[in-house]
């Protein structure tokens, strides 16, 4: 019994035995651990200068819109080289968080500084999140993508949970101007482990033109079914799933457990996403990761089915729990599928297109918003958690050849 806990607990981790990957994984949960910190401590600045949630708003949106500079992150990343560019991209971003400690040190508040700091910030972050994922098979086998996928979501997962708790206590010990020179240190300290981490097996960087790169990525992608099917299925996640979790405040003050309430079912879900990807990280080495990401993606309609049913506040926090695993598995499957599809000259490109696919989230959150407003947010969370399950059956049904992969 105790040498099988032990190969269980192998295979979790084996992604981690891996010196190369070892490293990188420990410079991500430094990048993960200034995100998290810097997504609370950017709200409680803004609104602690502003007292306005009209400004908050629009801070937040402004920070957003780099989310669209995923595509040509991914070209950007393919010609210049994945390490070259997360490490120029984390200094970048280590020093933009520095300049505002400083500023906040100094006493220099001003919200249209702030804002202008968090737009450029958040441009080297977004820019640089196809090289992240794409970075991943330059340094593990490929037979080692789904564990090491699994482990960069573990990372990720855990200072979901934590950063933001994080940055809440170290407010108020230390002030927002600490938290930011911690935001920056941690950044800096990212290119330390990444610097010794090993890329495997040198790739050609692509030496065409910009306007032959988007070519050759169109006709790949038109080409790989798998390619196209993932991307309607990622997709559907951000417009049928994630879009649902704006509606947490409705059945928070619907269950009367008010915003402590609030935070524990939204931790719920941090939780349950860190267990899936722990769950992936153990499955990794099965072949069928197709029919996991299907069988995922339908028991996550079920938890938004059966949390949009509940009227008892724990067992909405256990189904809230149920979908942050289910989608902690269909994200990491997901994301090996991806990689395992895509060539090693436009790992980058490729994974634009994965990260194109949540550039839907503000499409599905007024899509959802305007069907609770005409019935109820129970309502809206049930159908959408029904048509998300019928949409994976029915990609299952229709295209057998996707269900039947072995990658």
């Amino acid at each position: 019994m105790g040498n099988n806990n032990n190969r269980g607990r192998i295979k979790i981790i084996s992604g981690l035995q891996n010196k190369n990957f070892r490293s990188y994984w420990f410079a991500t949960i430094l990048y993960f651990a200034a995100m998290h910190m810097q997504v609370t401590a950017y709200g409680l600045l803004i609104y602690s200068i502003t007292k306005s949630a009209f400004l908050l708003g629009l801070a937040t949106a402004i920070s957003a819109i780099p989310d669209l500079m995923s595509l040509p992150g991914g070209f950007v990343a393919d010609r210049m080289g994945k390490k070259k560019m997360l490490q120029i991209a984390q200094i970048i971003t280590g020093v933009n968080a520095l300049i505002l400690a400083v500023l906040l040190w100094i006493g220099i508040v001003e919200y249209l500084y702030i804002v202008i700091l968090s737009f450029t910030y958040s441009v080297a972050l977004r820019f640089v999140l196809p090289a992240r994922l794409a970075f991943i098979p330059e340094i593990v086998k490929k037979d080692e993508f789904m564990n090491a996928y699994s482990l960069f979501y573990v990372a990720m997962n855990i200072m979901r949970i934590l950063g933001p708790i994080l940055a809440g206590i170290l407010t108020y010990s230390i002030g927002i101007a600490g938290v930011y020179f911690l935001i920056g240190t941690c950044h800096l300290l990212f290119v330390i482990p990444l610097h010794t981490t090993k890329i495997i097996e040198t790739k050609s960087n692509t030496k065409s033109s910009m306007k032959a790169d988007l070519f050759a990525l169109l006709t790949f992608s038109r080409r790989n079914t798998t390619i196209l099917t993932l991307m309607v299925l990622g997709s559907g996640l951000t417009l049928l799933a994630q879009s649902t979790n704006i509606l947490n405040p409705v059945f928070a003050e619907d269950l009367g457990v008010g915003a402590i309430g609030l935070g524990l079912l939204n931790s719920a879900t941090g939780v349950g996403a860190l267990i899936g990807s722990i769950v992936s990280a153990s499955i990794s080495h099965y072949k069928r990761k197709s029919m996991f990401l299907l069988i995922s993606g339908i028991l996550r309609g079920l938890g938004l089915f059966l949390f949009a049913n509940s009227t008892t506040f724990y067992l909405s926090m256990i189904f809230m729990g149920i979908g942050g695993v289910t989608e902690g598995i269909h994200t990491t499957a997901r994301s090996a599928l991806f990689q395992l599809c895509a060539t090693d000259e436009m790992r980058g490109r490729v994974m634009s297109l994965y990260f194109i696919t949540s550039e839907f989230r503000p499409v599905g959150t007024l899509l959802i918003g305007a069907v609770a407003q005409n019935s109820s947010a129970r309502f809206a969370v049930g159908t959408f958690g029904l048509v998300w399950m019928i949409f994976c059956t029915t990609i299952g049904i229709v295209y057998p050849k996707f269900r039947r992969l072995r990658l």
